[in-house]
């Protein structure tokens, strides 16, 4: 059948048209689909019989298309006898892509399923499904890249060692943060000594990731939409072996101890002022480390709870702290405590 093709490919113009612009397979149509369609969509005249004739197919494959073609809602029904005629595109492909999407949206959905039915099989006992341990720089490479493809969140503790340059970096993160991944960061303080990481990562954060620091960050870490952590075994540069931890207790563990140090962490170098607080800042800053409330800051400051509560939201605006510890955490940093 292969030879008959090609020597039809050779001795028939039309064949090789028929073949020569496959750009809807993504839409699940195939070879003769989409032929049968371009030629319906040209308009061209005659009966089916005609038009497999003119596409060099047999009736059957032709009327099977037409069904096909149909069902997808590319193809309107024509008169008895004769060739239906094509749906608007412009209006029919936008429908039949939301589709595709949809059932995509959908399987991504299924895949911590998927993955668990897998690693039952391949471990075969369920209380050993938590951990699984992958050997193998490139086997690595895949799986993360896999979790990667499909996650809209990741959480990340970044430390030194790295076994990679950091002038591909942000090239590398870029696209996720456009796709509308949330990242969130906590870096140790060592990893921003370098001045092209430090560059790499504001950078990074003037486009939406969001990096915080802490004097140290107790291990490497990765956690894909909160249901895959990536952990690396070895302190090495390089690891050859990674566990993969998935829906347990360990990995709620690991979600804890990020949203922990998560909300210590001060944001990264946000710009701030260098200039000495207002004593009356100063003795608000005090109040707050001590976990003083709202109505007793009011009384200690003298002013009403609303007035309060501004100065503290506006205190904490110019630490660049989404809790009050953090503040009190940042304003010790700055030498303001």
């Amino acid at each position: 059948m292969f030879g008959q093709v090609a020597a039809g490919e050779r001795h028939h113009g039309v064949i090789g048209r028929r073949y020569a612009a496959t750009v809807l397979h993504g839409l699940g149509l195939s070879d003769v689909d989409e032929s049968v369609y371009r030629s319906v969509l040209r308009r061209r005249p005659g009966s089916i019989a005609e038009l497999a004739r003119t596409l060099e197919l047999s009736r059957h494959r032709v009327e099977k298309a037409i069904q096909h073609l149909r069902a997808l809602g590319l193809l309107q029904p024509g008169a008895p006898g004769q060739p239906p005629t094509a749906a608007d595109p412009e209006i029919a492909i936008p429908v039949l892509l939301r589709q595709r999407h949809e059932q995509l949206e959908d399987v991504t959905t299924h895949l911590p399923a998927l993955a668990a039915e897998h690693r039952l099989a391949a471990f075969g006992d369920a209380h050993h499904q938590a951990v699984e341990v992958i050997v193998g720089s490139e086997e690595i490479r895949h799986r993360t890249a896999a979790l990667a493809a499909t996650a809209n969140e990741f959480l990340i503790f970044d430390r030194p060692p790295y076994a990679y340059d950091p002038s591909g970096e942000v090239e590398g993160e870029l696209p996720f943060l456009e796709r509308g991944v949330t990242i969130r960061v906590v870096y140790d303080s060592t990893a921003l000594q370098d001045p092209l990481r430090l560059a790499n990562v504001r950078t990074l954060a003037a486009h939406g990731e969001q990096a915080r620091v802490l004097p140290k960050v107790p291990l490497k870490l990765t956690i894909f939409d909160q249901h895959t952590a990536v952990v690396p075994l070895t302190r090495e540069e390089v690891s050859e072996s990674v566990a993969l931890v998935h829906e347990s207790g360990l990995l709620d563990a690991l979600l804890a101890l990020f949203e922990t140090l998560w909300s210590s962490a001060p944001v990264l170098d946000r710009p701030h002022d260098t200039a000495p607080i207002p004593p009356e800042d100063a003795d608000l800053l005090t109040l707050l480390a001590m976990g003083v409330k709202d109505a007793a800051v009011a009384r200690q400051l003298g002013v009403s709870i609303r007035t309060a509560r501004r100065r503290i939201s506006g205190i904490m605006d110019r630490l660049g702290a989404t809790s009050r510890f953090q503040a009190g955490r940042e304003s010790e940093r700055r030498g303001w405590l």
